[in-house]
């Protein structure tokens, strides 16, 4: 049902992206909708996949062209009083992730950072390799063998209390009201 849904929407916005007579701001407006409408789609299969215990689709991927790639759309959902900045260089940084799961891990934790900057602020999305050795250490504590991959979001928003901290990482929880908010678990991605 939902992908009937989705998929009519998918098409009339095709037709709507078509004529070339509507203002610019209807154009990008319009193309907007279909961005958000491709994302529902994917997220829709996503779930049905999870629902049906179906895999992540896994692939090699250049983490910071992903980044950079959705560096408007998050531009766009941050707005004019929180200026993004994306840091760690221009260099491939491979993984071998579920891009889908990955883009969608991307825009939710910049949602979360603008919702926590009301008045504005800065954010700064980094994606660094970070080379096995005793510095980068396993959580047992031990070295990490090869490398492993960050992708770290800083804002200067209110920040997460003690209960939320301590809840982070469980699957689907969040501090959002019904309907709002998703979890994904990070533990599936691993670094090519």
């Amino acid at each position: 049902m939902q992908h009937d849904i989705l998929t009519s929407t998918l098409m009339r916005l095709g037709v709507l992206r078509e004529n070339r007579q509507l203002p610019a701001d209807v154009s990008s407006q319009i193309l907007a909708l279909d961005a958000k409408a491709k994302r529902s789609a994917d997220l829709t299969k996503k779930l049905v996949s999870f629902g049906q215990r179906q895999f992540l689709r896994m692939e090699p991927m250049n983490l910071r062209e992903s980044v950079a790639r959705l560096q408007p759309e998050i531009v766009r959902l941050l707005g004019k009083g929180i200026e993004l900045r994306l840091t760690g260089g221009a260099s491939p940084v491979w993984v071998e992730a579920d891009s889908s799961a990955i883009d969608q891990v991307i825009v939710s934790l910049c949602t979360n950072a603008r919702d926590a900057m009301a008045q504005g602020g800065c954010l700064t999305v980094d994606v660094t390799r970070i080379d096995g050795s005793p510095a980068a250490s396993a959580p047992d504590g031990g070295p990490r063998p090869g490398s492993v991959v960050r992708l770290s979001f800083e804002d200067k928003g209110s920040g997460m209390d003690s209960s939320v901290r301590q809840r982070l990482f469980e699957p689907f929880f969040t501090t959002m009201g019904v309907g709002g908010g998703w979890a994904w678990d990070w533990r599936q991605c691993t670094v090519s």
